[in-house]
């Protein structure tokens, strides 16, 4: 995303400044600058729509993977990987329904302590659900080694959400509409 953000400002940037030489150019009068900016303007703004919805289609598919990444069922070391789906599914199940975060904890504390990484993922899965800060964070001081994964899926979460609060508070805003169009 953050190449789609630097061809955002190249946009704008090129718009500016092709509007500041359309401007500044003593051979034209103002009715042809006035059709030039209009012309530039409307190519400025439907570039800038493109890449607006090309960062929101960005943000979406990496938050998208990398949730499927954090959810995915456990890697465990030479065990078939149809039979962990077949339990991660199960346990999935077991949890779906509850939501008394006791009874969560309880089960998550057994798991770990039972080396049971199936039935843990699943319950950091609930806890998500549920915005249970406190079963995502005892799942992840049980699993050091998925923080990354998660840190990764909260990061482009956060992208994502951005890129979405943006765009339902400004729209696609691209150039600014130049004086010349009565704006």
């Amino acid at each position: 995303m953050a190449s789609t953000d630097a061809l955002i400002v190249a946009n704008r940037r090129k718009y500016e400044g092709s509007v500041e030489e359309i401007r500044s150019n003593a051979d034209w009068n103002e009715d042809a600058k006035k059709r030039m900016i209009d012309g530039v303007y409307r190519v400025a703004r439907e570039r800038h729509a493109e890449l607006a919805e090309k960062a929101q289609t960005e943000a979406r598919e990496g938050m998208e993977r990398a949730r499927r990444e954090a959810f995915a069922p456990p890697r465990i070391p030479n065990a078939d990987p149809a039979l962990v789906h077949m339990s991660y599914r199960a346990a999935l199940e077991k949890v779906k329904e509850t939501i008394e975060p006791r009874v969560l904890e309880e089960t998550l504390e057994q798991a770990v302590l039972v080396g049971d990484k199936v039935l843990a993922k699943a319950i950091l899965l609930r806890g998500y659900q549920l915005h249970h800060e406190g079963l995502v964070g005892a799942y992840l001081k049980a699993y050091p080694d998925e923080v990354k994964v998660w840190d990764r899926f909260s990061d482009r979460a956060a992208e994502y959400n951005e890129v979405e609060r943006m765009t339902r508070l400004f729209g696609t805003l691209g150039p600014r509409s130049p004086a010349e169009m009565g704006a």
